[in-house]
């Protein structure tokens, strides 16, 4: 399964993929009596520091957001908070997001702190972009660090955001979980074992998205929209802003059939 990286609309779905044979993987956790699984994070990083907390998340792409529990979501995003040097703006009720930031109009590109997660086994996966953009009523900007404070679902569920830009293989013959960085226009021909040239991942503390545009997209071709607050039904309509989800526009809402 690929969710595409950044602005790119596109995803795969593939069944009985194994993945690449240097891909990173972590064992999938049972969480009986419930179908679904887990992965055991034993670090978050955030601008190359670690933020010191460990926890057990449901790897589900059939959530858009990603949503944590306190302690971890404060840990995290206090972090997030202390790397960024936007100025940050008043949390707005009408938002789900808590930690959103002014962006400059002519800013093309945003510059935010690398978050990698450290899994068990000691495999990373460094977020490709965790952002969102908002766009105000006066065609204003701002981004938003796309984590949910984790209040009805009371548990911890990596979503699709924290997924773009990365092919993930749920393994259940081998009850693991296995992901490498892909653009999602691999060659379908390919043997899945045949692994892409190699990659190195950079190790600045920073990372760079660059803006979908500088305007919001026209009525006519904005796709239909997600609440955030309920991520994972079908798309909602938002109230106080547009959001455009940097890691995909189209956020499918997929369920786990990779299990299946």
């Amino acid at each position: 399964m690929c969710f595409g990286n950044i602005i790119d609309v596109v995803g795969r779905i593939s069944f009985g993929d194994k993945g690449y044979t240097d891909q990173m993987e972590t064992p999938l956790l049972p969480t009986e009596p419930s179908p679904t699984y887990a992965v055991s994070v034993t670090e978050v990083s955030v601008g190359g520091d670690a933020v010191g907390v460990q926890l057990l998340a449901l790897f589900d792409t059939g959530t858009s957001f990603t949503h944590l529990l306190e302690p971890e979501y404060g840990l995290i995003t206090k972090a997030f908070d202390d790397h960024v040097t936007d100025k940050r703006r008043p949390i707005d009720p009408e938002l789900p997001f808590e930690f959103c930031y002014d962006l400059s109009p002519n800013k093309t590109t945003i510059l935010f702190p690398r978050v990698a997660m450290t899994f068990e086994g000691g495999s990373q996966m460094f977020l490709r972009n965790p952002l969102f953009i908002v766009w105000n009523e006066d065609n204003s900007a701002m981004y938003c660090l796309g984590i949910l404070k984790s209040v009805d679902f009371k548990i911890n569920i990596i979503g699709q955001n924290f997924m773009s830009g990365y092919r993930i293989v749920f393994d259940r013959e081998r009850m693991i979980l296995g992901w490498k960085r892909s653009d999602c226009f691999e060659d379908e021909s390919l043997e899945s074992t045949t692994p892409p040239p190699p990659e190195t991942e950079a190790p600045s503390p920073s990372a760079s998205t660059p803006l979908p545009s500088l305007l919001p997209p026209p009525a006519a071709a904005t796709p239909p929209q997600i609440d955030p607050r309920n991520s994972t039904r079908n798309s909602g309509t938002g109230t106080a802003a547009n959001l455009v989800p940097l890691a995909s526009q189209l956020l499918l809402l997929l369920p786990l059939l990779a299990f299946l």
